[in-house]
């Protein structure tokens, strides 16, 4: 891992993608949650979308069993939601109420994301391993059903 990102060390944003996806995995991995913790709290990483590093923080403590920093990480999200994301903020907010095992609240967040502009494919749907809780679930079925 070290050699892999030692090749970006000139490109910061490059770096910054591979140590995000680097402390990703970690957690989801279960191998050294709280370096990996540390790295998703850290506002210096370099990563293009401030949104999408700290939703992968509240889905390392809701998968943690930690609801209320989930929910605290949460309402930062809603409060610094830029109005031209066209849902993406509310997307990544169903990730982590369906990791929180709360399928309503997370169908709504997918319908107001949609609401607000997101476009799904079917891919992104069956693909999305935060929201695999979902699958079986009617109302979130029928959100995704394909409408005539």
């Amino acid at each position: 891992y070290q050699q892999f990102v030692k090749q970006w060390d000139d490109q910061p944003l490059a770096q910054g993608q591979v140590l995000f996806v680097y402390a990703v995995m970690m957690y989801r991995a279960g191998d050294n949650v709280p370096e990996a913790e540390r790295m998703l709290s850290s506002s210096s990483l370099p990563i293009v979308n401030r949104q999408r590093r700290i939703h992968q923080l509240a889905l390392l403590y809701a998968s943690t069993g930690r609801e209320a920093k989930a929910r605290e990480v949460l309402a930062d999200m809603l409060a610094h939601e830029n109005k031209y994301d066209f849902g993406l903020t509310r997307y990544y907010c169903a990730k982590v109420e369906a990791e929180l095992g709360n399928k309503d609240k997370a169908v709504a967040y997918l319908k107001e994301s949609i609401e607000k502009g997101k476009e799904y494919g079917v891919d992104e749907f069956e693909y999305d391993a935060d929201l695999s809780s979902l699958l079986d679930y009617p109302p979130f079925i029928e959100l995704v059903r394909p409408k005539d």
